[in-house]
């Protein structure tokens, strides 16, 4: 499973919780956004030197 969906799966877990329980759909949102920004700072470390390149910085 590609890695970028999991931070996708959570926050969708969160929405529907949050339905049910506002506490613990902020709870899960909040674990959301971390794993969201974990998997946007590792997948962007391998594209570094690309953008580099390309001038995109």
């Amino acid at each position: 499973m590609f890695i970028g969906f999991i931070p996708f799966l959570v926050a969708a877990v969160g929405a529907l919780l949050s339905l049910v329980d506002e506490r613990k759909g902020r709870v899960v949102w909040g674990v959301a956004g971390v794993l969201l920004v974990a998997w946007t700072c590792f997948h962007g470390s391998h594209h570094a030197e690309q953008l580099a390149r390309l001038g995109s910085w």
